[in-house]
């Protein structure tokens, strides 16, 4: 599938039209972690869905950008935050993406009017199922899932998915036996950690 006109360009990603009004591509800028955050994405999304969690991923389209369905993004971003190592209950928080940088709670991102409370509530259901497929991922490869930041959007019919990317630069993972950070790392031992034997 070709891409056409540039649809929206952030900090990091790229999103263009297709010949299918429902279908756009999405695809890295960075030339150092393009190749490498498209293929964990990719792999992530088509994992969570396995599970039961609708995505926007339709397939990859190169080794730097992938086909995705056409969304209304809601303009939240859902982080969650495990408190690795204590079995506590995941903290789970908003942040409204055309506002400032403050964490909100689920009343607060209502009070902002840009989701029902349905929407809210199956952002949260679909956020903690998220978290915990992946982190029974990575805990079998010695790795802490410490933290995720997700968004969502609507499809025509309003139904609510996961959208933009699960990559390196929207979640945080540690080593388990140190707690030590390992996304700045060298990138062949991250994709190492999480692909094993399939990198």
């Amino acid at each position: 599938m070709e891409k056409r006109e540039l649809l929206y360009e952030g900090e990091s990603k790229r999103i263009y039209t297709t010949h299918d009004p429902q279908l756009v591509i999405l695809e890295y800028k960075d030339d150092a972690t393009a190749v490498v955050n498209n293929r964990v994405n990719s792999f992530l999304l088509q994992m969570v869905a396995e599970y039961g969690v609708p995505t926007h991923y339709v397939k990859e389209q190169s080794d730097r950008g992938a086909v995705v369905v056409k969304l209304d993004v809601i303009p939240l971003e859902v982080i969650i935050r495990n408190d690795c190592g204590t079995g506590a209950e995941p903290a789970i928080m908003f942040r409204y993406k055309k506002g400032d940088a403050a964490l909100l709670d689920a009343v607060q991102a209502l009070a902002l009017g840009v989701a029902s409370a349905y929407e809210i509530n199956r952002m949260m259901d679909l956020a903690l199922r998220v978290n915990d497929v992946l982190s029974a991922y990575f805990e079998r490869r010695n790795i802490e899932l410490a933290d995720i930041k997700l968004e969502f959007g609507r499809m025509m019919d309003g139904f609510i998915v996961l959208a933009d990317e699960i990559s390196l630069d929207t979640c945080t993972l540690c080593d388990a036996a140190t707690h030590e950070n390992i996304c700045g790392k060298d990138y062949n031992e991250i994709m190492y950690r999480i692909f094993g034997e399939q990198c």
